[in-house]
């Protein structure tokens, strides 16, 4: 599991702390065609489906982990160039399977990432479980205080990218839990 400094603005965001965490067992190409073969190569628009672009642009381990370490980097700072360089002019970036609100496009993205801030005491980790083609598949966990309690986030990402190493459909699960601090 590789584990994300925060140095980009140590004020706001704090600095990775270690902790304890449940390893996840790494994948193979079995279970990442699953996630292929799970009908989500079509995404709602509206009330209209269309088809989301793929690209010959295989992903190796080294760019997928780049990759991450930037999307948590970007998390830390907030910063809105460092979040846009992310992620490809129209991609699609899905909440979870049952949420209707994906944001549509970089700037969609970039606005509502900013908006969010960045939470106090933040710590990232993260662990790339399977990569195919254009598809990385990675395991993460964040930290962070809010008030007295301690906010704990153990998640999946599914990532799609194009053939310049940006995300262009990114698609995530969540599991959250908060503990006195």
């Amino acid at each position: 599991m590789f584990r994300v400094g925060l140095p980009v603005d140590q004020a706001r965001a704090g600095d990775a702390r270690e902790g304890v965490a449940d390893r996840v067992d790494h994948l193979g190409p079995a279970a990442l065609a699953e996630v292929r073969d799970a009908g989500d190569e079509d995404v709602r628009v509206g009330h209209r489906r269309r088809s989301v672009p793929t690209y010959d642009a295989p992903v190796d381990a080294a760019t997928f982990r780049v990759w991450l370490e930037r999307y948590f980097a970007a998390w830390a700072s907030n910063d809105p160039d460092e979040v846009a360089a992310l992620f490809a002019e129209d991609a699609i970036y899905r909440y979870g399977p049952f949420r209707d609100d994906a944001a549509r496009g970089r700037d969609e993205i970039v606005r509502r990432w900013v908006d969010g801030g960045v939470p106090p005491g933040l710590s990232a980790r993260f662990e790339p479980l399977a990569i195919e083609e254009e598809r990385g598949v990675a395991r993460w966990r964040v930290a962070f205080d809010r008030g007295s309690r301690r906010v704990e986030l153990d998640g999946i990402l599914v990532l799609d990218f194009d053939a310049e190493g940006r995300c262009t459909l990114h698609r995530e699960w969540v599991e959250r839990r908060e503990v006195e601090a």
